[in-house]
């Protein structure tokens, strides 16, 4: 199902969100789509 796919992607970026927020990202680009 395309639910599921979708909670997918939501997952992934999630993840790299969390790693970038543990860079201490400041001014991080949110160009992940």
């Amino acid at each position: 199902g395309g639910l599921r796919l979708q909670l997918e992607l939501i997952k992934v970026q999630v993840a790299f969100f969390m790693q970038f927020a543990q860079k201490g990202g400041k001014g991080y680009e949110y160009d992940i789509i």
